[in-house]
């Protein structure tokens, strides 16, 4: 019969040394597995047919007074990075399927741009218009859906929107939209999304 590795450990070692060992074996496991909550961080495991539009989802995130900066669709699980009341910047994850917020880590105060290595690399924006008169981010959602698109990952910075998009036929595209209108003011395909 063979002895088991404590048995062998606890000669070698001596009871105490093994316990502690054993300790800190199962301690390094709990690590490796880590917690359910952030290890793959999926919030459904229903199909996608399933789940709300980004719209919907934003809808439902913007009615809890929170100001959305950017979202997007991963490992079936939304994203959205917004703002609080207090200019707090989170990011939300939400269920796909019903817009229930699962998790949110807290990212700090809103970062400002004070570098002048990042201001030299900001993009040309898409619009003069001033931020006021913007179409607000469910907006913009709810003009490019009409048109066919199915929104992944939405960005508003800069006097721009970019929409990471599949179009009519599941191919990727890029579109850079004018915020103050909804207007497409450029477009990249990207390939097959499939």
């Amino acid at each position: 019969m063979k002895d088991s590795s404590f048995k062998i450990a606890s000669t070698i070692f001596g009871v105490g040394a093994s316990i502690k060992l054993l300790a800190v074996a199962t301690a390094i496991g709990m690590l490796a597995v880590g917690s359910p909550a952030h290890a793959s961080r999926s919030c459904t495991s229903a199909p996608q047919n399933q789940w709300l539009s980004m719209q919907e989802l934003q809808t439902k995130v913007e009615t809890l007074g929170y100001k959305v900066q950017k979202a997007k669709l991963e490992k079936r699980c939304a994203e959205f990075y917004i703002l609080d009341q207090d200019g707090n910047r989170i990011e939300l994850y939400v269920d796909p399927t019903n817009g229930q917020i699962v998790d949110q880590r807290n990212k700090g105060a809103q970062k400002t741009l004070t570098d002048s290595t990042q201001a030299k690399n900001l993009v040309r924006p898409c619009t003069s218009a001033p931020e006021n008169q913007w179409l607000s981010m469910q907006e913009l959602l709810a003009k490019v859906e009409t048109l066919g698109y199915k929104v992944q990952n939405a960005t508003l910075a800069n006097g721009c929107a970019t929409l990471l998009t599949l179009d009519q036929n599941g191919n990727k595209a890029e579109l850079l939209i004018d915020p103050s209108n909804g207007q497409i003011v450029d477009q990249l395909s990207k390939g097959s999304g499939k």
